[in-house]
C-alpha cells in the first residue's frame, strides 16, 4: 500500500485537476441538459 500511495502522491496536481474536472462535469451536466431542453423548447 505504501508503494502505491507514493506513486499516487507524486502526481497529486494532475489527479486533483482530473478530480476537479470530473466534479465540475457532474455538477454542470444537469445544468447543460436543462439549458439544452430550454433552447429546444424556445426553438419550437
Amino acid at each position: 500500500r505504501l508503494a502505491r500511495r507514493d506513486k499516487v502522491e507524486l502526481p497529486v496536481e494532475t489527479s486533483d485537476r482530473c478530480l476537479n474536472l470530473l466534479m465540475m462535469a457532474f455538477l454542470l451536466f444537469p445544468a447543460i441538459k436543462k439549458i439544452k431542453r430550454e433552447s429546444l423548447t424556445q426553438q419550437r
